[in-house]
Order: structure tokens, then sequence, then C-alpha cells
């Protein structure tokens, strides 16, 4: 006796995230003053190393997804491709992140705000979650005027004047207690999240599992028949069917079964 349950979809119809990365390319990420632009790579592609298991290959990771991602670049100015990328065009993404350079210049959190708002406005016709992903090292010393807290707070009213930015959900990284002061500073003033990225690999997971959207709480009901004799609990096993058609039954430990005199069955996901 089969149950079947559809929790894929059509493409299309499922929710889905719309991320953009925000990264600070100034010199201080490189060579010789750090290795953290190259850390930031190899992370979001999984480099040579992991290439089939990076944070982008974890965003396109579902079968049937509607993510997508876009990435801004900043020094003393930001930029841009103005293009948002899907599962179908992942490897083009890929190569233009490991191609990111550090610039000879300042850190302008401003302007990567003013960009990253560009970039979200050419998704408004995207019902997908906004998520931005700002990745810094050191405290904004440009943008605004006088000390880094004037231009942490230029890149605040960057986002609260913006038309698109200012309706996303914002995680400030600080990737070393250089920046974490005006990270947490700047996350307060645009109602965001700070996070510590001393661990990037540990920070970057974490906020995935945030915002990458999972079906949860699935439970399937069924009635079996007269004609069907009683069953128990472990009668029952748990078959998943992705929707290329690839079939493996799921470890006990991945759901719940209830039995109800015999033939009243529950059957709770619970990954």
């Amino acid at each position: 006796y089969t149950l079947n349950l559809d929790v894929t979809g059509k493409k299309g119809d499922a929710e889905g995230v719309d991320i953009l990365f925000v990264i600070d390319n100034s010199p201080s990420m490189a060579y010789p003053y750090s290795n953290l632009l190259n850390e930031v790579k190899e992370l979001l592609t999984g480099g040579e190393s992991n290439p089939d298991n990076g944070i982008i290959d974890q965003i396109f990771a579902a079968d049937g997804n509607v993510n997508s991602v876009a990435y801004v670049r900043f020094g003393g100015w930001a930029s841009s491709d103005n293009t948002w990328y899907t599962s179908d065009d992942q490897n083009v993404l890929e190569e233009k992140i490991n191609f990111l350079k550090a610039n000879i210049s300042s850190t302008n959190w401003k302007a990567a705000m003013e960009e990253a708002d560009d970039v979200l406005g050419l998704k408004t016709n995207s019902e997908n979650e906004k998520v931005v992903i700002f990745l810094s090292d050191g405290e904004p010393n440009s943008g605004g005027r006088g000390d880094p807290e004037a231009h942490c707070d230029a890149a605040i009213r960057a986002v609260r004047n913006s038309d698109y930015l200012k309706q996303a959900r914002i995680f400030s990284i600080y990737m070393n207690e250089d920046s974490e002061k005006m990270m947490e500073r700047f996350a307060t003033g645009v109602e965001g999240y700070p996070v510590n990225g001393i661990n990037l690999s540990e920070a970057l997971t974490d906020i995935l599992q945030m915002i990458i959207p999972e079906y949860k709480n699935v439970v399937i009901h069924d009635t079996l028949t007269n004609w069907v004799n009683p069953v128990k609990e472990s009668d029952i096993t748990v078959w998943k069917k992705t929707a290329s058609s690839d079939e493996s039954e799921l470890p006990v430990g991945d759901y719940e079964v209830t039995v109800t005199g015999g033939k009243e069955i529950e059957v709770k996901l619970l990954n």
C-alpha cells in the first residue's frame, strides 16, 4: 500500500530567496594584509578542494529551487555586473566570484549600500525574500565626513533612504575584531543582524540555515480501507522521490510513524 505526497511542486510555485552578497575587496582583504578575500571566494564557490559543496552550491541544491544570487564588490567605490544568477548559470557566477581581486582604494560602506539598492531594484518582479549578506574586514574610512562612526552612519542613511534595500533582511558579517564595533553599529542602525564571521564558514552556514526555504512540519495522514490488513509502525517504510525521479529510502530517524487501530496512519517528516 503506497501513500504519496508531493512536497516539491513545479518550478515557480515554491518560495525562494534572492541573495545579494556585498563583498569587501579593499586592500586589507588580500596579501600582504590578509587572505580574507581568497577565503570568501573559496567558501562561496567551494574552491578546488570542495567544488560541489560551496555556499552557492547549497543555495541552488534543492530540486526546483527558485533562488537567485547576485554580488556587489566594493572598496572606495562599488560596482556589480547588474545580473542575478540562478542554478542555470551558476558556473558563470562562480567564475566571476573567483576572478575578484582586491582594489587599491579605501573602504566605503555607503557606496556599497547604494550599489546594493540598485541591484535589488532589478528584482522587483520577484516575490522571493530579499537577503543581503554584507562582508567586511575593517572600519569604513570613506563615504561620510570625519571618523569611522560618521562613515558608518552615512551607510546607515543610504539604507534608510533606499528604495529597495531597506526592505531586505541584512546580515552584517564582521570578519575580524577590527570591524566588529562598526558592523554592530551598522546592523543596529538598519535593524539588521550582526554576525561574528571570524569563523566565516560557520557564519555563512548558519545564515543559510536561517534563510533557505525548507518544507517543515510535513505530516501525511491516511486511513487504510477495509480491504487492507491492519498494520503496525514497524511495517511502514518511507521513500522519497526527487524531481529527477531518483528514489531512496529515508532513514528511520528522518520520520515518525503513528498507527492507530491498525488503520489510521500518520507519518511526520522530521528533516
